[in-house]
């Protein structure tokens, strides 16, 4: 077996223990357990513990500080979507300037989430946080037991980030804006049109959105291929075939490891893998 399809079985192996653990703790939404598992996966031990402490401190920041925001402004429907638009531009720019970006756009993102539901559903905003917190660590847990135990002889290549110079700063700070004003246009939309689902709406407009404003069709095309692909096959999985936990199990390792060897590939288009696998998940990752 090559180093490529180890790391790839490791990862469709992460994702498949994250799914149990997860509906073994009887967690509401198991497929975010497994989408941070696979997220936090990689060839480097070092780089999968690292990654995996800061989607965790991430999230709990995200998720404490929105729901003690919504709890605080409880009622007040004008102010909310100022925290969650001001939320986003925060996130954004510290996504690109900061060491710790992705602790910072994991915060950003559950703390939009968990905002979004205080609007939705108050009553559920707690109960949300928590579960939220839960569902990563549980993900990240997995990854890193998989990583552990399956990976003897890691190579360890991760490199400190650079800080941001003042022309990446200023780009961060109109990106960030920009990311504002679509959430904000979300909201509106979402007001008066009721979304379907504006809670991943939001995510994906706040990931899709790239340092430098105007280069962002490539990654938007690649992000809508992957998701098609990768949420037909597993349509067409949960459609067709019998519901049995062993059936089910190995089609979803072997689906990700065929999925993966593009997100691993490091070529151009790596992206259309990595949205193959996260539609792949969510489609056969519904529930218990």
């Amino acid at each position: 077996m090559t180093a490529n399809e180890s790391l790839r079985l490791r990862t469709a192996l992460a994702c498949w223990s994250a799914v149990l653990l997860a509906l073994f703790l009887n967690l509401d939404d198991p497929w975010w357990a497994a989408i941070s598992a696979f997220i936090v996966s990689g060839a480097d031990r070092k780089t999968v513990v690292s990654k995996g402490v800061l989607r965790v401190i991430g999230t709990v920041i995200g998720c404490a500080a929105a729901f003690y925001a919504a709890t605080f402004f409880a009622g007040q429907y004008l102010t909310l979507p100022i925290l969650i638009a001001g939320a986003i531009v925060f996130g954004i720019y510290k996504r690109y300037t900061s060491p710790y970006s992705y602790a910072w756009t994991l915060a950003c993102i559950t703390g939009t989430l968990v905002l979004f539901v205080s609007l939705q559903s108050p009553g559920e905003t707690r109960d949300f946080a928590i579960d939220r917190c839960l569902e990563i660590a549980t993900g990240v847990f997995a990854a890193m037991l998989v990583e552990l135990m399956l990976n003897p002889n890691p190579i360890s290549a991760a490199q400190d980030a650079k800080p941001a110079d003042e022309e990446t700063r200023r780009h961060a700070m109109e990106a960030g804006v920009f990311g504002g004003i679509v959430i904000a246009t979300i909201l509106i939309l979402d007001r008066y049109l009721d979304l379907p689902s504006p809670i991943q709406i939001a995510v994906t407009a706040t990931v899709m959105i790239p340092l430098h404003i105007g280069y962002g069709p490539k990654k938007a095309f690649d992000r809508l291929s992957g998701c098609l692909i990768g949420g037909a096959t597993g349509l067409a999985i949960v459609v067709f075939l019998p519901a049995n936990l062993l059936v089910w199990s190995l089609f979803l390792i072997v689906g990700i490891f065929v999925f993966s060897r593009t997100h691993f590939s490091g070529q151009s288009n790596a992206y259309v893998g990595t949205q193959a696998v996260l539609a792949y998940l969510m489609t056969m990752v519904t529930g218990s």
